[in-house]
C-alpha cells in the first residue's frame, strides 16, 4: 500500500464521512454539517475516490455502509474525538493564578455613569 500525502487531503471529509455513517442519508448528512445536498454528494464522491471504495450503497431510502466504511468508521470517530476533546479543548480559567492585565471597555455613557458614581463615594 502506498503512502498518501495527507496534507493534500481535505480533513472536512472526515466530518462528511461521520455524518453519513450517523444519518445513512446524503440529505440528512448535508443538513447536519450545514452544506447543500450537492456539496455532500460531491464530498462523498471525493471520499470514494480517496478510499477507492463506494463506501455507501443506496438501498431504498437509505445509504448502507460497505465493509470498508464499517472498517474505517471507528478510526474516523476516534480521530474526530481526539480533535474535539484533546486538541480543541479550552483550558480552564483559574482567576486565582492569573497574572495578566484586565481591561474593561466602556461606552462614553457608561463611563460617565461610573465616573459620577465613584466620584461621589
Amino acid at each position: 500500500m502506498k503512502d498518501v500525502n495527507w496534507r493534500a487531503i481535505d480533513l472536512n471529509l472526515l466530518i462528511v464521512f461521520d455524518a453519513l455513517m450517523e444519518t445513512r442519508s446524503v440529505t440528512r448528512a448535508a443538513d447536519k454539517v450545514a452544506v447543500g445536498q450537492s456539496a455532500m454528494s460531491h464530498s462523498l464522491a471525493r471520499l470514494r475516490t480517496l478510499l477507492d471504495d463506494p463506501l455507501f450503497i443506496r438501498q431504498g431510502h437509505e445509504m448502507v455502509p460497505t465493509a470498508r466504511a464499517k472498517e474505517v468508521a471507528p478510526v474516523v470517530e476516534e480521530v474526530l474525538n481526539t480533535i474535539t476533546h484533546r486538541i480543541l479543548k479550552s483550558p480552564l480559567f483559574d482567576p486565582s493564578v492569573y497574572t495578566g492585565s484586565l481591561r474593561i471597555g466602556l461606552t462614553d455613557y457608561a463611563e460617565l455613569i461610573f465616573a459620577l458614581f465613584f466620584s461621589t463615594t
